[in-house]
Order: structure tokens, then C-alpha cells, then sequence
């Protein structure tokens, strides 16, 4: 793969801590991996039957996007873009090997993406996990982990007070202080999930 890169004039790219590579292009981040090595599968969380299989291997719904360079179709789950239109973010995977980081991940994305609703999914998860950290300790584990903080007390406290409130199995409408930007998507779908 390293290799393949180079070959590629792909620079600053570096060994992620899964095995494989992360590069930035255009101001985005990714990773490149063997699909043999994602965690879910090596550790029989998940079964790898087909390509498909990786869409069950991510933390959140928002996450779960393939696109296949061979076929140059994007695979998603039915309601993936109905749900990044309408702002809603739920759970895929809740087993985890780093919980912490999977909470702190979830709170920046709810308010570093703008989520709007959180599927019952996601707040089960949270109810589960996030009063077993500190506001301090999350801080701190952002402030380890990412340049960009996007985690407060305020916001760890407004998310235990919707979480009280929530009902097993109801999504949670939450108020996001900024406004969404208008995004407009385009797209004619195939075989319900599979996008040219």
C-alpha cells in the first residue's frame, strides 16, 4: 500500500493506528485499510460476507458510506441520505474497543455536524455511556486527541438532561444553536441503496 502511494506522488501519509494509512487530500482526512483488517471483522463482531458488510461496522449511521472504485457507485444504507438531509445521526455498531473515544466522537459529532435528532439507537448508547466519564475526562480526551474542541461541560450537561427525559427506543430532537447550511443533493438511485 505504502508503495501504491508513493507511486502515486500521494504525500504526508502516515500509518494510522489500525494498521493502514491516513493521508489528507483537499482538506479531508482518510483512511485506507484491507478490508480483512477492519476491527469489527477481525474481531468477530461482524461477519464479512460482502462488501456490503463493512456499512454494519461503523459507529454512526453518518459514517456508514462506501464508495466502490471499481463499479464508481456509492452504497449506502436506504435511508442514509434521508437521514444526512434531515440531520439525523444514530448508532451502527455499539461494541467499540475504545468507549471513551466513541463517546467523545459522538458528542463532536452532534455538535461539530449539527445533528438535529439522535436515533434511539445512539441514545440508548449514551445513556449507557456517558455518565461513566467525567465532563473533565471527555474534555481532556478531546483535548489529547483533536486540534478543533468542540466538548463543554454545557453541552456533556444539556445531553444527560435530554437523555432523562428520552424514552427507550424514541428519536431526541435537540436544539443546535447554529443553522444548518443549505445543502442540496442530487442523485437518481438504483436497486434502493446504490447511488451512480
Amino acid at each position: 500500500m505504502y508503495e501504491a502511494l508513493e507511486s502515486l506522488n500521494i504525500p504526508n501519509f502516515t500509518e494510522n493506528k489500525f494498521g493502514g494509512v491516513r493521508l489528507t487530500h483537499s482538506r479531508m482526512d482518510y483512511d485506507i485499510w484491507s478490508l480483512e483488517d477492519t476491527w469489527a471483522f477481525r474481531e468477530d463482531v461482524i461477519s464479512l460476507h460482502n462488501i456490503d458488510s463493512l456499512l454494519h461496522t461503523t459507529l454512526m449511521t453518518w459514517d456508514a458510506v462506501i464508495y466502490d472504485i471499481k463499479a464508481k457507485k456509492i452504497i449506502t444504507q436506504p435511508n442514509y441520505l434521508q437521514d444526512l438531509i434531515n440531520r439525523r445521526l444514530d448508532l451502527v455498531l455499539e461494541k467499540t474497543p475504545n468507549e471513551k473515544g466513541s463517546v467523545v466522537k459522538i458528542i463532536r459529532t452532534i455538535y461539530g455536524k449539527n445533528a438535529a435528532t439522535l436515533g434511539g439507537k445512539l441514545c440508548a448508547f449514551l445513556q449507557s455511556h456517558l455518565s461513566c466519564y467525567s465532563s473533565t475526562e471527555l474534555i481532556q480526551y478531546e483535548r489529547a486527541n483533536f486540534d478543533k474542541n468542540l466538548i463543554t461541560a454545557v453541552r456533556i450537561d444539556k445531553l444527560l438532561i435530554l437523555l432523562e427525559q428520552w424514552q427507550k427506543g424514541e428519536d431526541i430532537i435537540i436544539n443546535v444553536q447554529q443553522k444548518p447550511k443549505t445543502i442540496h443533493y442530487k442523485c437518481i438511485a438504483e436497486k434502493g441503496n446504490v447511488f451512480p
